[in-house]
């Protein structure tokens, strides 16, 4: 079973969301009365109004109050919102659970704005302090606007206006040294005709997708293929892997851009290099025990695996700038054939990147 065994603190709020849309006029105003007590106003379109900190031991009633107003000259499709906690690394942030059930969501948590007006959209919500850690540190979280599906670990992609930031400070703010992302046992299965093979995993979480799940294709990282009878892990930009749709032959690249209308350009760039198998992957616990490793873009995406492979590394660094390590548990082939790529056959791999 595959295990997640990344540290990370969990925040507890009480929260409650006011969604503000109109359907007049591009320039009707739009007039809210915040009233008092809004501890962080942020401005998305202003760039006075981008940042906002808040020190929690200021705050009386166990509630900060946050407002933030979304301008845009352009229809806004989602808004997308990170969480930072103690620089531990940027993750998603499910909306709902963020704002409560009555909100509209995408598959990937982001606000589902497709059918705004060209204008504002204005949300509050409460962030509750009682359950913070007794802590020094900082909780950061970021929100922006795209104008089409945008990415999580993406701020730039497809982007409107700026990005706005809420820096919660506890205690004297200083953060603690980062930890790496921790992902066991994750078995990665040759492609199927079919499209049902679970066949790539996110290295951001460890969520391994099945190639047909084409809605969450921006999210693969490393997958699991073959070039001839060489079993490999590849980029989902590189994949080799081939496939027959309505009698043709299309490509890995092909395939996803029919079924989803992104370019191919969209998918995830990962590069990889084999090193010392000596390294201490298990001793390796924080951001900085990678920060040295001897990896870059300048590597290939895609990268053999040893057919005798035990416990052997590769080190990767994805297109966000995230080193990490791969370690080979298990290559098994079903039948014992040799072909280490037909259904039943699968890698086993153990996962640590940088947050």
């Amino acid at each position: 079973m595959k295990k997640i065994t990344k540290n990370l603190l969990m925040i507890m709020s009480a929260l409650a969301i006011v969604t503000i849309v109109s359907c007049g006029d591009d320039n009707e105003d739009i007039t809210v009365n915040t009233g008092d007590g809004i501890d962080a106003k942020l401005n998305i379109n202003y760039a006075d109004s981008l940042n906002a900190e808040v020190n929690t031991d200021d705050i009386t009633d166990f509630q900060v109050n946050v407002r933030v107003a979304i301008e845009s000259d352009e229809t806004v499709r989602r808004v997308y919102i990170t969480q930072n906690v103690f620089g531990q690394g940027e993750e998603a942030v499910d909306a709902p659970a963020l704002f409560g059930a009555n909100i509209d969501t995408k598959g990937d948590g982001s606000i589902d704005v497709e059918n705004s007006f060209d204008g504002s959209q204005i949300y509050f919500f409460n962030i509750s302090t009682a359950n913070l850690p007794a802590a020094s540190g900082t909780i950061v979280y970021r929100f922006w606007a795209t104008k089409n599906k945008g990415d999580f670990r993406d701020s730039d992609k497809d982007r409107l206006e700026s990005v706005a930031t809420l820096v919660l400070e506890l205690g004297t703010g200083q953060n603690p040294d980062a930890d790496l992302i921790e992902v066991s046992d994750v078995q990665l299965f040759a492609p199927t005709a079919d499209l049902q093979s679970n066949s790539f995993v996110s290295t951001a979480d460890g969520n391994v997708y099945a190639l047909d799940d084409f809605e969450n294709s921006d999210l693969w990282d490393v997958g699991y293929t073959a070039q001839g009878n060489n079993p490999q892990l590849t980029s989902a930009f590189s994949s080799p892997q081939r496939f027959i749709v309505n009698g043709e032959n299309v490509s890995f690249q092909e395939l996803i851009t029919s079924e989803t209308g992104a370019e191919a350009s969209e998918l995830n760039m990962v590069y990889f290099v084999d090193i010392d198998d000596s390294f201490d992957f298990d001793g390796a616990t924080t951001a900085a025990d990678f920060a040295d490793l001897d990896v870059s873009s300048g590597n290939s995406q895609t990268i053999d695996i040893p057919t005798a492979a035990s416990g052997d590394l590769i080190a990767f660094i994805d297109q966000y700038g995230k080193k990490g390590i791969i370690r080979i548990d298990v290559l098994f082939d079903g039948d014992g054939d040799g072909n280490y790529f037909e259904s039943n056959d699968y890698v086993q791999i153990d996962i640590k990147v940088q947050p």
